[in-house]
């Protein structure tokens, strides 16, 4: 990494310092000049040794089996987690399925005199109704 480009963030908070004129104190904006020149090369450098570590991590056999069986072993994760969900979304279908094809058949009117489930003769004021899982006719 050339000096140039090492140096280039507080070239920046120095021209930005200069710019407040008085309203910084000099002394201040040195604190500001020696706090991002700190911050700036800690980050390159974490940046830097991240990347070399990385690379030498890849670059390795051990390393590149590593990552390959990791990477393995969390595509297999995922194809388990989108199974159970094709399981279950096919098992939702089949259900409706089931229910669409059971529609019970009403019986028809006449042909009850009374209730199916307490077997009382239906009146004006105990009326039919139909049951809608059965289709019976039930007070």
């Amino acid at each position: 990494m050339n000096a140039d480009r090492r140096y280039e963030g507080c070239r920046a908070l120095q021209t930005e310092a200069s710019s407040f004129g008085a309203k910084l104190p000099a002394k201040k904006a040195l604190h500001h000049l020696i706090a991002f020149h700190i911050c700036y090369r800690v980050r390159n450098t974490e940046d830097e040794t991240r990347i070399k570590e990385k690379a030498e991590f890849t670059k390795s056999k051990a390393g590149f089996q590593q990552h390959t069986t990791q990477w393995n072993n969390d595509m297999a994760h995922w194809a388990e987690s989108v199974g159970g969900i094709e399981e279950a979304i096919s098992r939702r279908r089949i259900s409706k399925e089931l229910t669409k094809c059971r529609v019970p058949t009403w019986m028809n009117d006449k042909d009850r005199a009374c209730c199916h489930l307490h077997l009382k003769p239906f009146t004006n004021t105990r009326r039919n109704h139909h049951c809608r899982a059965c289709g019976e006719i039930i007070c």
